[in-house]
């Protein structure tokens, strides 16, 4: 369904049980009413990973799909992995000329800080691996707690961590951001190495994409299961630690 809206070329575009519709300049977007009529015009907002539309109930629409799903070519259906691509360079714009499906690559940030917008809330992800908001540093940390036990323990499965309103892994927002090095495309099973083995440092010159064979992160992962197995120690001096934790 396309018409024309404020002198813009718009279609309808649905997901999560919502229904807008966009330009095909990505520039506008407004509410979809059951009749089709055209609603509230809605925000669109712009971090490093995602340029989306930004609905009351803080459901986020990426309007780069809304845009290429209505006005350009479908995604190759050849095995191979694709993303949307930016012509021009500028990920900002969404115009339907400016997009076009490519093969997949790691979309790399050659900047020190992106922002991401991440459980309601802008953010800055520095490229030494450090997250702040408005000016402030959030604290990190590597380990849990259970009351129940009156004990600490580190994460088994994770890394560093910060608080967005939920828990949010530091490595996971340097990938979205695009601050590892090297490429995952290719990769049989991509994992992200620290170099200097130490599972604390999240800066982008220590992270690095590579395989999961790779006797690097082989060695990585034993270090940091000794690691870990000492930082039980830490945490819990004179306590009693089930045999089953580290």
């Amino acid at each position: 369904m396309i018409k024309t809206i404020k002198g813009k070329e718009c279609g309808v575009y649905q997901r999560y049980g919502h229904k807008i519709w966009v330009a095909n300049t990505g520039d506008f977007a407004a509410v979809c009413t059951k009749n089709n009529s055209v609603g509230k015009e809605l925000p669109i907002v712009h971090d490093f990973n995602y340029n989306f539309v930004l609905l009351k109930d803080g459901t986020m629409l990426n309007i780069v799909n809304a845009v290429i799903t209505n006005f350009g070519p479908s995604c190759p259906d050849d095995g191979n992995e694709y993303v949307i691509n930016h012509k021009d360079g500028d990920w900002t714009n969404c115009d339907y000329r400016n997009l076009e499906w490519a093969p997949y690559h790691y979309r790399h940030s050659n900047r020190d800080k992106e922002t991401l917008y991440s459980n309601g809330k802008f953010i800055d992800v520095h490229a030494d691996g450090t997250i702040w908001e408005n000016g402030q540093k959030f604290s990190s940390w590597d380990h849990w707690v259970d009351d129940d036990m009156d004990l600490e323990y580190p994460s088994e499965n994770t890394f560093i961590w910060i608080l967005l309103d939920e828990r949010e892994d530091i490595e996971e927002l340097m990938k979205e951001c695009g601050f590892i090095q090297g490429d995952d495309a290719g990769l049989k099973e991509p994992v992200i190495l620290h170099r200097d083995l130490d599972y604390h440092n999240c800066a982008s010159d220590n992270l690095e994409w590579t395989e999961k064979t790779d006797p690097r992160y082989i060695d990585f992962c034993k270090k940091r299961y000794e690691d870990r197995k000492a930082r039980n120690l830490v945490l819990n001096a004179g306590k009693q630690i089930p045999d089953n934790w580290v």
